[in-house]
């Protein structure tokens, strides 16, 4: 009988935001996050500004919205799996990505709350802060963990990695 208060969901970036699901989940009164996945986009493109018209109109789709929503960009990239984690793209243009599209989109829509979204601490990861985009860029901090193992706890799996956050940053963090 409890309503959930966010709802995630995952877009392709470069496909059109689905401001339909988007308006259902705010209409059930829940928060939506947007997870927003660069899968076979270049990171430095994005940079460069060659994504600029779609940001624009993502940006807009979300103004038309009228509430805000939660979006976070690239999650997971202190992760060694996706093409904008640390084995594939290095932190500088990592950075530079995120601050870019932010700043497009904080140009036409003041509605997003900008999450930073990173995986716990393991070994083999890169370490977080070289891809930390700036307090400007984050109003809120993702972790994600899993407790996968027998034996895993949130002291275990996410505390190691919510004290180094910590250090970074005050920002508010949500187990995402």
């Amino acid at each position: 009988g409890v309503k959930p208060t966010m709802v995630e969901t995952y877009m392709r970036f470069g496909t059109p935001l689905d401001a339909g699901s988007i308006a259902t989940i705010m209409r059930d009164g829940a928060v939506p996050l947007i997870q927003f996945n660069p899968f076979h986009i270049s990171l430095a493109a994005i940079a460069a500004g060659q994504y600029d018209g779609y940001l624009k109109r993502f940006a807009a789709g979300i103004r038309q919205l009228g509430q805000r929503v939660v979006v976070s960009f690239a999650a997971e990239a202190n992760g060694t799996w996706y093409s904008w984690s640390c084995r594939h793209t290095s932190a500088v243009t990592y950075v530079a990505a995120w601050r870019h599209i932010h700043n497009v989109i904080a140009r036409y829509d003041k509605n997003v709350i900008w999450m930073w979204d990173v995986n716990v601490i393991f070994p083999g990861g890169c370490p977080i802060a070289a891809r930390w985009p700036g307090a400007a860029y984050v109003d809120w901090v993702g972790v994600d963990g899993y407790l996968r193992k027998p034996g895993a706890t949130f002291a275990r799996v996410l505390a190691p990695t919510l004290t180094t956050v910590r250090a970074s940053t005050g920002k508010p963090v949500l187990i995402a």
